[in-house]
């Protein structure tokens, strides 16, 4: 068979590049890999930096295959006789990727000797977090800063690290610095406006958002911040707007927090139907958000349905156990269960005021003298070791009755009790019924105080505690992930 030109035997289909094994490895096919990694020579491109440096850049970046780039990395680092500091950069990376830290630790350090660059300071700093080093990676930024003044990623990985070191005046002070060099960075904005939103100044923060939305930056987190911003500020005429256009950019993953922060607008406007409408949406966005089953638990308490409030708190904690919310609001609502749910919110919040106060008043130590003999070892296990309950004490062999048969003893050791509080008793004991009350009155006096809706930064619920300082009531405040605690890999340097 011959081609169109006399002369030649060249096939008339393509069939021939499959012989040529030199080049088939490059052909890009439909469906396919751009370049076929595993039938590559990687000494003969290690001897070709060019492509060598393009194609090492691609397995790690693209391909996400380390070993592959190690291989290229080693052959032309050798090629090279161990002076070329990106090689050695390249190397650490692929160490990085693989797991292989200190390794990746001695490459870097390597590259540094031969050629101080910004990007291998940062990547060393990266290793350092991952070893769970911060203070070694400061002080890799603090030398890397002094060598590059007024370098913008230095400073916001300084930021960074002190906010995970929970330094945040230290991070605001960086994040600062980070806009007198670069006054359109959206990272150290965002950072600015919710460091014054949770130090009440709303109005401070939302000036910082309106900048963030000159610059171009639109999603459904900004409006979002811009929504609570505005209802913290006074400007109710605002707040729904914002929200609006939320809910417009908002997908999948955001849009159940958005429905939860309308949630909490609608509680503070006193607007509970809309609020209870409002979880419920996002719990059916997303079945797994714990602080929209703790708050639908709070309102169905105040409506007096105790068992789907009961329900309701226990999603939440089966959820999201390091909430605290749910196990103290579970605890005003069926004491049967205060042996686990006391354990699980002293674990969750050891610092937690309000129980500390309950203990201190014999409430739980009222309910334990009048709880079975199954029972009672449970909640001493439980409680073994958990900070603040070293006032339980070992109840003496009369008082560890069933509840079908009271004795003289628990009534003993209440009135005790309550003489010791000096007020009214806070539990009373059914001789009739032998058992503790369904303590509906707490409920009913409690109801006012456990809608104030206060949290911490972070998680945040609408519940009766007490939160540590700075943070701001209320509200669940989420940014957007490409600017918030985001990673060096975002610009280009990981």
């Amino acid at each position: 068979m011959q081609g169109n030109r006399p002369g030649t035997s060249r096939p008339l289909t393509s069939m021939g590049r499959l012989i040529r094994l030199g080049t088939a490895s490059m052909v890009n096919q439909d469906g396919g890999e751009f370049v076929r990694l595993e039938s590559l020579d990687l000494q003969k491109y290690a001897q070709r930096p060019a492509i060598a440096k393009a194609l090492c850049d691609y397995m790690l970046y693209y391909a996400r295959n380390p070993r592959k780039a190690l291989e290229l990395a080693s052959e032309a680092t050798q090629a090279v006789d161990f002076k070329d500091w990106w090689w050695k950069a390249r190397l650490g990376k692929a160490y990085y990727q693989l797991g292989l830290l200190r390794d990746a630790e001695k490459q870097f350090k390597s590259a540094l000797k031969d050629e101080e660059m910004i990007t291998t300071h940062l990547e060393l700093c990266k290793v350092y977090l991952r070893l769970d080093q911060p203070n070694s990676a400061l002080d890799q930024y603090g030398r890397a800063a002094e060598k590059f003044v007024g370098e913008t990623h230095i400073l916001i990985g300084l930021a960074r690290t002190y906010d995970m070191l929970n330094a945040l005046l230290r991070g605001v002070s960086f994040y600062k610095k980070v806009l007198q060099y670069d006054a359109v960075n959206s990272e150290a904005i965002a950072c600015l406006a919710s460091h014054h939103f949770y130090t009440d100044q709303p109005e401070l923060a939302l000036r910082f958002y309106r900048r963030m939305l000159q610059n171009g930056v639109v999603s459904a987190e900004l409006w979002n911040n811009m929504g609570l911003c505005c209802f913290y500020a006074g400007q109710y005429d605002l707040t729904l707007s914002c929200f609006e256009r939320a809910l417009m950019l908002a997908d999948d993953d955001n849009m159940a927090d958005v429905w939860y922060n309308i949630g909490q607008v609608a509680i503070g406007v006193g607007d509970l139907g809309l609020a209870y409408q409002a979880f419920k949406i996002a719990i059916s966005v997303d079945p797994n958000h714990a602080e929209s089953y703790n708050n639908i638990g709070v309102l169905e308490l105040r409506k007096g349905n105790v068992e789907q409030a009961q329900a309701h708190f226990a999603t939440a904690m089966r959820l999201a156990a390091h909430l605290f919310e749910p196990a103290f609001n579970g605890q005003r609502g069926k004491a049967e269960d205060v042996d686990c749910t006391l354990c699980l919110l002293a674990q969750a919040y050891p610092e937690h005021i309000e129980s500390k106060e309950l203990i201190k008043q014999g409430y739980f130590r009222a309910i334990v003298r009048c709880t079975s003999k199954t029972a009672l070892p449970r909640f001493q296990r439980r409680c073994d070791g958990a900070e603040g309950f070293a006032q339980v004490p070992q109840l003496r062999p009369e008082t560890r009755r069933s509840r079908t048969e009271p004795s003289k003893a628990v009534e003993a050791a209440l009135s005790d009790l309550n003489e010791d509080v000096g007020r009214a008793p806070v539990v009373s004991v059914d001789t009739k019924k032998s058992q503790c009350s369904s303590l509906a009155s707490l409920h009913r006096s409690g109801s006012e105080e456990m809608c104030r809706g206060r949290g911490r930064r972070g998680k945040l619920s609408l519940a009766n505690f007490s939160y540590p300082p700075r943070s701001r009531p209320s509200w669940r405040v989420f940014t957007a992930r490409v600017w918030i605690a985001g990673d060096c890999s975002n610009s280009g340097f990981m």
